[in-house]
């Protein structure tokens, strides 16, 4: 935020980045002012969250390589929060003067009975929004497991849906990619990856983005389901398929060599589930996930 201070008659720009006390010079964070006897907020340095430890936070420096990925939204050198949400919460905006770099992706589908095939990728949205979208004050947001991820952002409500559960047996179908309901210009909408085949391999791949500091896949198809006997009817039987890039793993047990009727694993970061052992009854979903990221220090 920009400030101004008076010289000589002239109002000149001041970033209050610094101010002296003692004969030394201290970073300034924030500068309030006494108005008819209360205290009000003129000045901060940083955007900021208080949360009631409802999600895991992250302090990452920008290097050249989140730079490279992403030059539109950091600089080298400047330091970075995270806050990552994978269950219902309630937090507060402290402090908003900045822009916001928001991801929002829905629960991935689970997959399918029997030879299943994968769960579908859950919906998304991703993109760089200003400080007045998210004002200060209490916020709400859904998220989680079997379930779409849902946030208010600027009065328009945004939801990132879940993928579709995996068809069982041979005629069955992978599970459609999750959609999104609401938009806004600033936030680029994805929908999921569909989940793989039950005899081929994972589901499409996922996005990927450096809102954490480090390289995430989301929003992936689901792993294939796995075929783990021997039969005349089914033939040789393997495990499923790997999801690719934030999906599912796949198949009995994600690696075919437990029991007959183990689960196919559960995608990562909005990804599908994978598909379901023989006569097994559908494999779990991924919880979905929302990030929230934004500058705490200048280079």
């Amino acid at each position: 935020m920009t400030a101004y201070v008076k010289e000589n008659g002239i109002w000149k720009k001041s970033n209050l980045s610094s101010v002296k006390v003692n004969g030394e010079w201290k970073k300034t964070n924030k500068g309030f002012v006494k108005v008819d006897g209360a205290w009000k907020r003129f000045y901060s340095s940083a955007n900021s969250i208080v949360d009631l430890g409802t999600s895991s936070v992250t302090d990452f420096e920008v290097t050249e390589e989140i730079v490279n990925y992403n030059s539109d939204v950091y600089n080298l050198g400047e330091m970075w929060r995270a806050h990552t949400w994978t269950s219902n919460a309630t937090f507060n905006i402290e402090t908003s003067v900045y822009p916001w770099y928001v991801l929002i992706a829905g629960s991935g589908g689970k997959g399918g009975p029997d030879i299943g095939n994968g769960g579908g990728g859950g919906g998304s949205f991703i993109g760089l929004i200003p400080p007045e979208y998210l004002s200060e004050g209490e916020m709400d947001i859904t998220v989680g497991s079997n379930i779409a991820s849902e946030i208010m952002i600027n009065g328009v409500n945004l939801k990132a849906n879940i993928g579709g559960t995996g068809g069982g047996g041979l005629t069955g179908s992978p599970g459609g990619g999750g959609s999104t309901t609401g938009s806004l210009p600033e936030l680029t909408a994805r929908r999921g990856g569909t989940g793989g085949r039950s005899i081929a391999g994972g589901g499409a791949a996922g996005f990927h983005s450096m809102i954490s500091g480090v390289d995430i896949g989301y929003c992936g198809g689901g792993g294939a389901g796995g075929r783990n006997q021997e039969s005349d009817w089914y033939g040789p039987l393997g495990p499923g398929g790997p999801g690719q890039d934030g999906g599912g793993s796949g198949g009995a047990g994600g690696n075919g060599n437990n029991q007959i009727g183990y689960p196919g694993g559960s995608g990562a970061r909005g990804g599908g589930g994978g598909g379901a052992g023989i006569y097994n009854n559908t494999g779990g979903s991924s919880s979905g996930i929302i990030i929230i990221s934004y500058r705490i220090e200048e280079a």
